[in-house]
């Protein structure tokens, strides 16, 4: 799996490899957006969360649930 960390607000990058943020389709309002995200620190797996729109997340196409959970990763 390819993680592609994410973009703040200013434009550094951070997280490259370590770490993934995607966007869901899901919006709390014009500036927040549900997220899902993938790290290789814990070697887990989370859904849900959100992010103000401002920083940059990579797309997945993903399936939506409505609770957040965790799976381990292999």
């Amino acid at each position: 799996m390819l993680l592609g960390g994410r973009r703040d607000p200013n434009g550094d990058y951070d997280g490259l490899e370590k770490a993934g943020s995607y966007w869901s389709g899901t919006e709390q309002d014009t500036q927040i957006a549900k997220r899902y995200g993938f790290n290789t620190y814990r070697r887990i797996a989370g859904v849900g969360g959100h992010e103000d729109k401002s920083f940059g997340l990579s797309c997945r196409c993903i399936r939506e649930i409505d609770h957040f959970s965790y799976w381990d990763l292999p």
